[in-house]
């Protein structure tokens, strides 16, 4: 090992591991020091005085070259490993972590730095990397790490980090913020949003082939934060129509797979204009009329696809009538919440669509009765 260069270090990890995932490909062991060997070798990569390795050989080229290289091959590993089984979710976590890699070595290439305590910190996690572009620009976080900024109100942080990122996050629908500096930061700022762009596609070719594929649906959910953080019903009409005929796909080819269902549970809430989430994200209070006229008409579009399906299923869809329910309660809600006393919108009674739901969930589903009786309770 002494007189190993770091490549071929990696490349005697990744031949064995490999060999070992061919036999069994779920295996924690296999997987988990993979990540261990790449995370070693980003290490000593990120190291400036490794140029020329303690052996005397030359890293130079090896230093510069080799590390985005080596990651894209990873990926097509990964690409390999799901072709086999697509809903092997030790490779969805592996290929987060690459990415994850990947991305912050591209950032490592624009900003500088030795990252070597960056790189040690690197677990799958896409904050990990989304902080430590944020580190790399003290002035300005969304500059510095260009997509970091706009995820960080999702994980627990001091209240003036929390300001000081909604001073840089507008209403400007850019999903990643135009760099302020040089051409050379364009680049890198586009090869992160390249790197995105295709994980977005990949995760749609999956998808389609296996709807029932529960981590192609949560790698998907990761990047939409992150691909189009600004975005709404007004802003991106195309992508939340366009997740919502996908999930409509999946929930009448299979419409007992909860997979589908928890991504629209997603989407309907990712798409909520006023969401706190959102509204901090995007530096503003309160939502405009008529982003909140355009989320609620699509709340009633998708009402009545699910409700369709329901009826095709003589009423026997458990996931639809939860569906339902979900989507009645929301639009209540908001009814209620206008100050009138007419509760009735878009020809129905919201309250009494979600309570008729939950009623005959309780004959469909008794073994869950006391769930269903305690979801009554919010309509008394």
């Amino acid at each position: 090992v002494a007189t190993m260069t770091p490549g071929e270090f990696i490349k005697k990890e990744q031949e064995m591991t490999t060999m070992c995932l061919q036999r069994n490909p779920k295996a924690y062991g296999a997987w988990f020091h993979r990540k261990w060997a790449i995370r070693h070798w980003m290490q000593i990569m990120t190291q400036p005085q490794q140029s020329t390795g303690t052996n005397g050989i030359d890293n130079t080229n090896e230093h510069e070259h080799g590390g985005e290289k080596l990651l894209k091959i990873e990926l097509q590993q990964c690409a390999e490993f799901l072709n086999l089984d697509e809903r092997n979710f030790h490779c969805w976590n592996y290929r987060r972590f690459v990415v994850s890699a990947l991305a912050s070595t591209i950032l490592h290439k624009g900003h500088g730095g030795d990252g070597v305590s960056e790189m040690n910190d690197l677990d799958g996690s896409w904050t990990s990397w989304c902080n430590l572009g944020a580190s790399m620009s003290k002035e300005d976080l969304t500059h510095g790490s260009y997509i970091g900024a706009q995820i960080r109100h999702t994980r627990h942080q001091p209240q003036h980090q929390s300001s000081t990122t909604a001073s840089h996050t507008n209403t400007n629908t850019n999903t990643i913020p135009p760099p302020k500096s040089s051409s050379s930061d364009t680049n890198y700022a586009n090869a992160i949003r390249n790197l995105l762009q295709d994980e977005w596609n990949f995760t749609t070719e999956k998808i389609r082939q296996n709807f029932s594929n529960g981590s192609a649906f949560h790698h998907r959910s990761k990047l939409m934060a992150l691909l189009h953080p600004n975005a709404s019903c007004i802003v991106e009409t195309d992508l939340v129509r366009g997740e919502l005929e996908l999930i409509g796909n999946a929930i009448y080819t299979e419409p007992d797979d909860q997979t589908s269902w928890w991504y629209l549970r997603f989407i309907v809430d990712w798409a909520d204009p006023n969401s706190l989430t959102r509204r901090r994200r995007r530096g503003v209070i309160d939502p405009t009329q008529e982003e909140m006229d355009s989320y609620t008409s699509m709340l009633e579009e998708q009402f009545e696809c699910v409700r369709e399906l329901v009826m095709a299923e003589d009423g026997q869809c458990k996931w639809g009538l939860l569906g339902m329910n979900m989507i009645a309660t929301i639009l209540y809600e908001r009814m209620k919440g206008g100050g009138g006393d007419d509760i009735d919108g878009g020809g129905y009674d919201w309250k009494q669509e979600a309570y008729g739901c939950l009623e005959t969930l309780v004959m469909l589903d008794p073994d869950r009765i006391v769930r269903y009786k305690s979801m009554m309770e919010r309509y008394d």
